[in-house]
């Protein structure tokens, strides 16, 4: 399977694995007084922020790695653990340390036996674990809409087609890329920059539109080409003004008020676009396997 292939394949089960996750996951946060973090790396940590934009900030997303070196002093809250297969070492080694602070402990993953789901008081599984290539695409709404579930929001988790205005294809393709999101949109480019690294090693900068508004605007190039994702009047207006200036830009939006619905949108709308120029360039495998080097050294620093 090729990574064309692989990614239509995901793309055809997105419906499915959000029905079936948002069937099966418990509503558990729904109408508690909670407060507490929810940690994840990779892709998971971007299904971290996205329960804390559901839970509206309750629990805060938080690096795993940061949130083991400055340990709060606080006691009883919550520590949500992200992990489709259980394994990363710095998720495992926060959620522990929460937890024998007496915080309630819940991991997310699609591995029952792992050592996060041993670590943990409460286990969700994840119903999907990924395809055949390590890319992350499945299993990552799997575990997106599991969080979107146990945060107990009203999510309808229906696919809205996303309204598209300009060339999503020419922007995406661009070798100075920036991504520019409302909350959600900024998520789906968070996730959308990781897919460009793992899949074409290609750089992208994501950001938040007020962030962008402040300076990193006076920094674009004539080169640069510019995708805007979300619905907020700030994000459509910095696009018009953009586009004057000749720049390569595009933007994502829907009619949707579920930011969840949203994310879903732009996500499965720019995957189509990737699954057509990984076609197009005929690659058999992800980039980051062919950089055997760091793939090696590295692998053991994340999962011990």
């Amino acid at each position: 399977m090729n990574v064309q292939e692989y990614l239509t394949h995901e793309i055809s089960l997105f419906s499915s694995i959000i029905t079936e996750q948002l069937r099966s996951t418990p509503p558990y946060l729904r109408g508690r007084k909670v407060y507490g973090f929810v940690t994840g790396s990779g892709d998971s940590f971007i299904a971290a922020k996205m329960l804390e934009l559901l839970t509206n900030y309750r629990l805060v997303a938080k690096d795993p790695y940061e949130l083991r070196l400055n340990l709060p002093a606080l006691k009883g809250g919550y520590i949500v653990g992200i992990s489709v297969k259980g394994r990363t070492k710095e998720v495992i080694r926060a959620v522990k340390s929460l937890k024998e602070r007496g915080w309630l402990s819940i991991a997310l993953t699609s591995e029952l036996t792992s050592p996060l789901a041993k670590s943990v008081d409460e286990v969700i599984k994840l119903y999907y674990g990924g395809g055949e290539l390590p890319i992350g695409v499945g299993n990552f709404v799997s575990s997106v809409s599991a969080v979107a579930a146990l945060s107990g929001a009203n999510v309808s988790g229906t696919l809205i087609k996303a309204k598209i205005l300009g060339s999503v294809r020419k922007v995406l393709e661009g070798n100075d890329l920036v991504l520019i999101g409302d909350p959600p949109g900024y998520l789906a480019g968070e996730f959308i920059s990781l897919k460009l690294s793992e899949i074409f090693c290609r750089p992208s900068r994501v950001l938040k539109i007020e962030q962008f508004l402040h300076a990193p605007i006076y920094s674009l190039q004539p080169s640069s080409t510019i995708l805007f994702l979300g619905n907020d009047v700030k994000v459509s207006e910095t696009y018009k003004i953009l586009k004057e200036l000749n720049n390569d830009v595009a933007h994502l939006g829907t009619s949707s008020k579920d930011p969840f619905s949203s994310f879903l949108s732009y996500i499965y709308t720019v995957l189509q676009e990737l699954a057509r120029e990984a076609g197009t360039r005929n690659i058999s495998k992800p980039c980051f396997m062919t950089r055997k080097f760091l793939l090696e050294r590295t692998t053991p620093v994340i999962y011990g």
